[in-house]
């Protein structure tokens, strides 16, 4: 009976260290690819969403700005340069880096790209006052931060995508219309369509 109930023992321990394995922190992404982004920079890009079938422009393929040298003021525009440069690979990853600041946009995060945030102490994610498009149709308020591929991402599977170390405010939410055509509102900071990392 005694080998019994240390074989039990040792059981419980190993289940205990594998549930609680799943509470740690995940290790950052391996990535391919790694672009910059700092609030205070005067460095703007004007790539924009690329439609699947369709070829990158030159402001994403030959970016004026994204570099750890020469980062760029917004993050949606260095996750679109992101998504050019991992194309249609599905094994192609990129680390989207964003410095401490407010940044008063709304993000559409593709399949295969990672925002990180110098902490959420620090990097918030404010969409309110914001005019601009990927703040939503007219400028009106939505989800903080949307993740899918929704006819942007080159058709990668809606997998391998995460952000991380980010304040998320003043999200109201997205408008979801589901196949009986009811609606509802949902994701206030985060909505997600696909499988993402936190």
């Amino acid at each position: 009976m005694r080998f019994l109930t240390s074989s039990r023992r040792v059981f419980w321990v190993a289940l205990v260290t594998v549930s609680l394995s799943g509470l740690l922190p995940q290790s950052p992404a391996v990535s391919n690819f790694t672009f910059y982004v700092d609030a205070a920079s005067p460095s703007v890009s004007t790539c924009p969403f690329v439609p699947n079938g369709s070829a990158c422009p030159a402001a994403c393929t030959v970016p004026t700005c994204g570099t750890q040298v020469n980062p760029c003021k917004g993050i949606q525009s260095v996750i679109n340069i992101a998504n050019c440069a991992i194309g249609s690979d599905p094994n192609l990853e990129a680390d989207v880096s964003v410095t401490a600041g407010t940044y008063t946009e709304r993000l559409f995060i593709l399949p295969n790209v990672h925002v990180i945030g110098a902490g959420r102490e620090v990097t918030t994610l404010d969409p309110d006052n914001c005019a601009t498009t990927p703040c939503g149709s007219n400028g009106q308020r939505g989800s903080v931060v949307v993740f899918s591929e929704g006819g942007v991402g080159f058709a990668r599977p809606k997998q391998k995508f995460s952000i991380s170390g980010f304040r998320l405010m003043h999200g109201s939410g997205t408008q979801i219309t589901f196949g009986d055509l009811t609606h509802a509102r949902g994701g206030g900071g985060i909505l997600v369509f696909g499988d993402v990392l936190f």
